[in-house]
């Protein structure tokens, strides 16, 4: 199980940082920008608000995620930040140790957040 693990993180990090980098530079064909400072800002506000589960992401708090999912357990699937991310993106593109044993707990309790 752990070798899966690690190579479903191994391959996600790598999507994720594709994803970021296609964000931040278009496509390469129309060089359409999707994210903006603006949708950056965003993230950062839902950040930095205590109540929210990029908060408890960001923090790396498995506790208040838990909370937060025992109370709407639709929202590690169904939370879109302002350029399409997910909880499980932004943990994985934060990618501390604290960070990939939530991912690794996600990912066994919640299996459909891989896409």
């Amino acid at each position: 199980m752990l070798e899966f693990y690690d190579k479903i993180t191994e391959t996600a990090v790598e999507a994720t940082k594709a994803f970021v980098q296609y964000l931040q530079q278009g496509d390469g064909e129309n060089d359409e920008v999707i994210s903006t400072d603006k949708s950056v800002e965003k993230q950062t506000e839902a950040a930095r608000d205590p109540r929210t589960i990029w908060n408890a992401i960001l923090r790396a708090d498995i506790d208040e995620i838990n909370r937060l999912l025992d109370k709407d357990p639709k929202i590690i699937t169904q939370s879109r930040g302002d350029v399409g991310e997910t909880p499980i993106h932004m943990c994985l593109i934060y990618n501390s140790e604290r960070h990939k044993e939530i991912s690794k707990e996600l990912i066994e309790r919640y299996p459909r957040i891989i896409n």
